[in-house]
C-alpha cells in the first residue's frame, strides 16, 4: 500500500506540479513514443512501479450501491455486481447483458 500511495504521489507531481522532478518546466516535457521510455528525473523503476499501480487501479473494483463495479479499459466494459448476479454494459452500446443466480445446491426433498 505505501509503494502504491509513493507511485501515485509521483505521478501527481509530474502532472501537477509547476516545475519537474529535474527542475525543467512541466509546459516542455516530451511526450513518450515507446512503452521503454522513461520520463526525465525518474528512475526505470520508479517509472515501472507507477506504471504497474495505474495499471492495477484501472482494473480495480469499486463499491457502488448495494455492490461493486469495475471497467475493463481494454474491452470498454463495465461490469456491476449486485449480490444477485452481475450486468456488462460496453461504453458504445446502448444494451447491457447480464446474468442472476437462481439457486444453487441440493433441491428440497431430495
Amino acid at each position: 500500500m505505501k509503494n502504491r500511495l509513493l507511485c501515485l504521489a509521483l505521478l501527481m507531481l509530474a502532472a501537477f506540479a509547476p516545475c519537474g522532478v529535474a527542475g525543467t518546466l512541466v509546459g516542455k516535457s516530451s511526450q513518450l513514443t515507446s512503452p521503454d521510455q522513461v520520463p526525465e528525473g525518474l528512475a526505470k523503476s520508479d517509472w515501472q512501479s507507477i506504471r504497474d499501480a495505474y495499471d492495477a487501479g484501472r482494473h480495480a473494483f469499486h463499491p457502488v450501491g448495494d455492490g461493486w463495479q469495475a471497467r475493463n479499459p481494454g474491452q470498454q466494459w463495465l461490469t456491476q455486481f449486485d449480490g444477485q448476479g452481475f450486468t456488462v454494459t460496453p461504453d458504445a452500446g446502448g444494451w447491457t447483458w447480464g446474468l442472476e443466480l437462481a439457486g444453487y445446491g441440493k433441491p428440497t426433498g431430495a
